[in-house]
């Protein structure tokens, strides 16, 4: 890039160098506003605004490094998940759009006025619980992680989001609660499989929040191996899989003693979260 440049000469710029990516322009346009602080609105309004040297030198690291797949939420630090604002570093995994079904298929098996006590397994960012409590504020929430690190995005997130309702605790799966029984669990775990192919961007992810052995199927099974001591009577799981592991999920769940057994597909077609109650 050169020295100097117009906020329209830099997004043109940056948008070629970002061409192999079908959301280019949009990458550009949300980095550049992120380096001068500014709104993609005030972008528009001002494409003749000179950029200082400093402020070139940022966004051509930004753009060299969004050139390498480095996530975008990593470099500005926020995404959006359920319409709320999440600050994201690179200690949790990006939450992806189809992790919104999760948070649809709970909301639509809990009513809105009911109390009850929820826990989100490997919380990461806090997006699944954040939602969900911001959903049904009648719901006392757990967060939990066995990262440190994630958990303290996790707690920020929610402060600023001022949803008290959420508690943090860490601790591998439903081990984080001991003997306590609660009402509702989901989980967005790690479920892809070692050796499996994915996109460059999860590389940047943090590895225990992606993988995990058994094919992938290892977190999911022990999830689902604890639930029908955690879960109360009348209580309710979702969790998150692979889109070719429904029916080992629903098996996990049939062989735990769970009923009514759904798989639920995301917009794609894919089966992307499977549930069950306790009877």
């Amino acid at each position: 890039m050169a020295a100097t440049l117009t906020v329209a000469l830099a997004l043109r710029a940056a948008t070629a160098r970002l061409d192999a990516s079908e959301s280019a322009r949009l990458d550009a346009e949300l980095l550049l506003a992120h380096c001068l602080g500014v709104t993609r609105t005030q972008l528009y309004s001002t494409p003749e605004f000179e950029l200082d040297a400093s402020a070139v030198m940022r966004f051509d690291a930004l753009i060299a490094a969004r050139a390498r797949h480095t996530p975008l939420a990593y470099l500005t630090g926020e995404t959006e998940f359920w319409s709320l604002a999440l600050r994201i570093t690179a200690e949790v995994l990006v939450p992806r759009a189809e992790t919104e079904l999760l948070v649809e298929v709970t909301l639509a098996a809990w009513p809105a006025a009911t109390a009850g006590v929820l826990i989100d397994l490997g919380t990461g960012s806090g997006a699944v619980a954040a939602a969900v409590a911001h959903e049904r504020p009648v719901l006392t929430v757990f967060a939990s992680d066995r990262s440190a690190a994630a958990l303290a995005v996790a707690r920020n997130n929610f402060e600023r989001l001022q949803l008290a309702c959420i508690a943090c605790v860490r601790g591998d799966w439903l081990a984080a609660v001991g003997s306590a029984r609660c009402d509702v669990i989901v989980s967005n775990p790690p479920y892809v499989g070692r050796t499996e192919a994915v996109d460059a961007a999860v590389g940047f992810e943090p590895a225990e929040a992606v993988y995990a052995d058994d094919a992938g199927g290892a977190a999911l099974a022990a999830i689902v191996a604890r639930a029908p001591q955690c879960l109360k009577r009348g209580g309710f799981i979702a969790l998150e899989h692979g889109h070719a592991q429904g029916a080992l999920v629903r098996g996990m769940l049939a062989s735990a003693g769970l009923v009514r057994i759904a798989s639920h597909r995301d917009l794609a077609g894919l089966e992307r979260v499977t549930s069950a109650w306790r009877d």
